[in-house]
């Protein structure tokens, strides 16, 4: 079974190839470089998923980049607090 992605997902792969850069580079730096996030979740379970990391920290994307990149992100609703 075919299994489509989401929009967001496919924006990021699309706009992290000719950049050079992994997708979870790409989704790492739109996280760090968020304001709005201060505790950042980023599942960390492997050595290479710290690289990527430590490699997103100093990217740099323009304003424009960064505004394509986020526009298809649709906010989640909070579960389990009420």
């Amino acid at each position: 079974m075919l299994k489509l992605l989401p929009r967001s997902v496919v924006c990021l792969w699309l706009r992290s190839q000719p950049l050079g850069f992994s997708v979870m580079m790409v989704r790492h730096f739109l996280v760090v470089a968020n304001e709005a996030v201060t505790a950042p979740i980023v599942g960390l379970n492997s050595e290479d998923r710290i690289k990527e990391m430590v490699e997103a920290v100093n990217l740099e994307l323009t304003d424009e980049e960064k505004k394509e990149l986020e526009e298809p992100y649709v906010p989640r609703p909070i579960a389990g607090h009420s």
